[in-house]
């Protein structure tokens, strides 16, 4: 800012002489005068735009400081981002062989329980037949054995012809009757017996299904606890 000017003016000096002044002094004064106020106001636009220049500078270091920070924070994030990823892929991995590592054994054990299940199912299945076997044996032999009763009956009916030629109407029932008694015997045990064997084969069956449910069940109950703890793993590891 230009000086204030005092408001008393200096007196003057008492052995000073004042002359006249012409016209030239007095307009060279006033330029000068004009020229002193213009020079006072360019030196307080300077001293200012000098201040201004400092406070840009200041704030333009604050700002590079600060921008140099912001870098080095991005770029030390960049590098923990990087980590991070580089450290889930890892553990994603891990995660996975050992998802294949137990999906193979499920499989394995699956594939042995079904294995054991279809030897068992084929032992059955052998005894059965051997039981048809039988069965179809005993149905020969008691075919074989009418065959045979049908042949005495007829040697008997033919001897009793000779002797006893009133009495053969009521052998022959007495004969017909004990063979529907043999044949309704024969068709009720071998009723019972499929009955029997069907039901034993459908419990054998259900038997073996339940084991097979029980198992699948254990493995996937087994499966879903490991899964449900590699995730519990995971999230700690996250919040940490």
């Amino acid at each position: 800012m230009p000086p204030k000017k005092g408001n008393k003016k200096a007196a003057p000096e008492k052995d000073t002489i004042q002359l006249p002044r012409t016209e030239e002094e007095k307009l060279l004064e006033k330029e000068c005068r004009v020229l002193k106020q213009q020079w006072d106001k360019e030196r307080f636009f300077l001293t200012r735009f000098q201040k201004q220049a400092e406070l840009t500078e200041r704030y333009w270091n604050l700002e590079k400081r600060n921008h140099d920070g912001a870098k080095m924070e991005l770029r030390g994030k960049f590098v923990l981002k990087e980590d991070m990823e580089e450290r889930q892929g890892f553990e994603m991995r891990l995660y996975q062989e050992k998802l294949k590592h137990l999906l193979h054994e499920q499989q394995a054990d699956t594939t042995e329980v079904r294995t054991e299940t279809e030897r068992a199912l084929g032992n059955l299945q052998d005894l059965h037949r051997e039981e048809i076997k039988r069965v179809n044996a005993d149905t020969r032999a008691l075919l074989v054995r009418s065959k045979d009763m049908s042949t005495k009956f007829g040697q008997l009916t033919t001897e009793l012809k000779k002797g006893h030629e009133g009495n053969i109407g009521a052998m022959r029932e007495d004969t017909e009757h004990a063979s529907d008694c043999v044949r309704l015997e024969y068709e009720g045990k071998m009723r019972q017996f499929r009955r029997e064997e069907e039901e034993e084969r459908k419990r054998q069956v259900t038997l073996m299904e339940k084991r097979l449910d029980d198992h699948i069940s254990l493995s996937m109950q087994t499966h879903q606890e490991e899964y449900a703890k590699k995730k519990k793993k995971k999230k700690k590891k996250k919040k940490k």
